[in-house]
This record gives C-alpha cells, structure tokens and sequence, in this order.
C-alpha cells in the first residue's frame, strides 16, 4: 500500500498550519473498567475539522481488509486543491472475548479506537487531564546555572 501521493509539497504547508493551531486534547469522557480517563472520537474530530477544512484538507477514513481478529482503519488526508494526500494505517485487535461472540459492536468499538487513534497520531495530537494541563500552560523552567 502506498501512504502518500507522489508529492506533498502543497498539503505538507496546509498540514503544518493545521498542526500549529492545534492543542493538546482534554480527556472528557470516562472509562469506568479500567479507571481511567479518555479523549472521545467526538472530541478529536470537532477540535481538528474547522481548521482541516480551512486548510483544504478533506479527512476520510474508513476500515480496510485486515488480519483475522484484528480492525484496521485507514486514516488519510486529501488537499483539495492540489489533490495531494497521505495516508496511515491502525490496525486494533479484537479482544479474545469479543472475537469469540463475533460482535459487531465490539468491531464498531475497535474503530472508533482505530479512529480515533488514527487521527490522533497523524495530526500529532495528545491527551491530557485536566491537572496535568499546567505544563501546557506555563513557560518551562529557565536552565540552572551551575557554578564553576
């Protein structure tokens, strides 16, 4: 498979100016298995597809043949002026217990992750908590002077 058109030379500016505007996402949504907090798919795409569109970049994905037991979701880019496009692949197992029952909505819920975790990692977006978000906040510590 190939992941980019021949050139980027005009969706890689659009991309950089899309990465700029970005910030780190707030974990909003909860997982009460695990403890854990989560970004939801709602969330990564309402914070990146204003500025996608501003920049002439179309967001598609979709789910594309893969190995038994596992999801896999094409995420790719296309700049709408140029034609230009990259592409990425994330594949997902299915959980032994989900693979078992053969459920659709545990498919469903291997690519909304692949989704999700597709567009995160192309578009170079992380996840915070609300309490770690002061390190995005405040300059970093200017460097010790040590003595001679």
């Amino acid at each position: 498979m190939e992941f980019s058109s021949p050139t980027i030379s005009s969706l890689a500016p659009a991309l950089l100016k899309v990465q700029t505007s970005l910030r780190p996402l707030y974990k909003d949504a909860s997982n009460p298995f695990l403890n854990s907090k989560y970004v939801t798919l709602s969330t990564v795409l309402e914070t990146c597809r204003e500025t996608l569109s501003e920049n002439g970049i179309l967001l598609i994905q979709r789910g594309v043949a893969s190995a038994p037991g596992t999801v896999t979701v094409e995420t790719r880019f296309i700049h709408a002026p140029s034609s230009e496009w990259i592409a990425g692949l994330t594949c997902i197992p299915i959980p032994e217990e989900e693979q078992r029952m053969n459920s659709s909505q545990a498919v469903g819920s291997c690519i909304s992750y692949g989704r999700r975790y597709g567009l995160m990692s192309m578009l170079g977006l992380a996840a915070v908590d609300d309490d770690t978000d002061a390190e995005f906040r405040t300059a970093p510590a200017p460097p010790r002077k040590t003595p001679p």
